[in-house]
């Protein structure tokens, strides 16, 4: 399907294709999509600190990502809008999980070398290990004080016992009050982190 001549209309189908491709990449993307972002328009990589040591500087290298496709030209001129638009997706979808794959080594490094990890040593889930993990990450709070839970990623084979375990867990009164505890003291740990931030800007 050839684009058509007149340079608003092409405009107007290049923006809808891409939005289209953009937000099929996102979805492949998640729960990365739902992080917080910035555009760096020039260089190759990013330096930036961590919230544990404000004085270390981590250097980030960026990674391409690409999809190659190659177009016959006999085929194009033959080519339905609704196999175009499968092309573009199944494009899309292969650069979002490039992305993905990339976020995930990104975060397994950084999770190693700080050691912000917990080994279930082959131990079934259970509602203290949810706990131990939980421990270990940074929750933020909205404006009420109500925590902002993280998203947690689970292979699909364990979702059913996950999914178990943490109704287990809600009708246990013991697990509920350690809940509690954990959210007041990660609630103790935003607020301070919030006011470090304020005397810095």
């Amino acid at each position: 399907m050839a684009l058509p001549k007149y340079k608003e209309v092409k405009s107007i189908v290049e923006k809808s294709l891409s939005t289209r491709a953009n937000n099929i990449m996102r979805q492949q993307m998640r729960p990365f999509d739902e992080s917080p972002r910035i555009i760096q328009h020039e260089g190759k990589t990013i330096i930036h600190n961590t919230l544990d040591n404000q004085k270390s500087q981590k250097v980030m290298k960026y990674k391409k990502v690409q999809a190659d496709y190659k177009l016959e030209y006999a085929k194009l001129i033959n080519m339905t809008p609704e196999a175009m638009l499968a092309m573009i997706d199944e494009k899309a979808r292969d650069i979002g999980n490039q992305m993905a794959k990339h976020q995930f080594e990104v975060l397994n490094e950084t999770i190693e070398e700080t050691g912000n990890s917990v080994d279930a040593k082959g131990q079934k889930i259970t509602p203290d290990l949810i706990l131990e993990t939980m421990s270990k990450m940074s929750i933020p709070f909205d404006k009420d004080g109500n925590p902002k839970m993280p998203t947690l990623v689970i292979n699909p084979k364990m979702s059913d016992e996950f999914k178990r375990v943490i109704a287990e867990a809600e009708a246990d009164p013991k697990h509920k009050a350690k809940f509690d505890a954990l959210m007041k003291q990660k609630k103790e740990e935003y607020d301070a982190e919030q006011a470090g931030r304020k005397l810095v800007d």
